[in-house]
């Protein structure tokens, strides 16, 4: 009953911390659409990229490959664990939820920096999908390799860093269209994974049927 306890208490946190995240990502982006931010403001004026475009490239190929590699770690992970295996079907619906934040660029429709060759741009796809992945295996690993867990979110942190601030470095979005991307998916995969947790508690309590 106290484990049971404790395991709603921490899904309660985690809806409402995703709950908060993604209501965050929300206003941003209604306040945003149509208006540059002071941030924004600054960062198309003053900006000076200290290096070439191609070296900020190789940076952002690196964190996406620094984040796939962490998932790719805590899948392997869990198909050596049966009872991680059987649910690693659900990690994967986190990770499509996640990534589906990108598709709410049409909801915002948010003009993207002057020459950023984009109609939309909040919130930034790239930051969603990249973000999706280092979320998903924060989560998977969790489960499939804790003893693994901070070094993968270190390392998944750092991915994101890169690669959402070579997104802006480059001029293809705004500040604000890489936070409010990071922002939602990390509200959508909190909401996700108190789903997750419901469900594979759910199983695991499921008296087994009658022979």
């Amino acid at each position: 009953m106290i484990s049971r306890d404790l395991g709603s208490d921490r899904r309660t946190r985690l809806l409402v911390g995703g709950g908060a995240a993604i209501g965050t990502a929300a206003v941003l982006g209604a306040v945003v659409r149509d208006r540059w931010s002071p941030l924004d403001t600054w960062f198309v004026r003053e900006f000076r990229p200290p290096v070439a475009a191609p070296v900020v490239e190789a940076a952002a190929g690196v964190g996406m490959l620094l984040a796939v590699a962490g998932l790719l770690l805590a899948v392997a992970a869990a198909l050596r664990r049966p009872a991680v295996r059987a649910g690693l079907w659900r990690h994967g619906i986190l990770l499509v939820a996640c990534a589906a934040v990108a598709g709410t660029q049409v909801l915002f429709q948010r003009p993207g920096p002057p020459g950023a060759g984009q109609d939309w741009t909040y919130p930034s796809g790239h930051a969603a999908v990249i973000t999706a992945v280092a979320v998903t295996a924060v989560v998977l690993c969790r489960r499939s390799a804790p003893t693994w867990g901070r070094a993968v979110l270190v390392a998944e942190v750092l991915a994101v860093a890169v690669a959402t601030a070579s997104r802006v470095v480059l001029g293809e979005h705004f500040p604000t269209d890489v936070v409010g991307a990071v922002a939602a998916v990390v509200g959508v995969g909190l909401v996700v994974t108190a789903l997750i947790d419901t469900a594979l508690i759910d199983t695991r309590e499921r008296p087994a049927d009658p022979v």
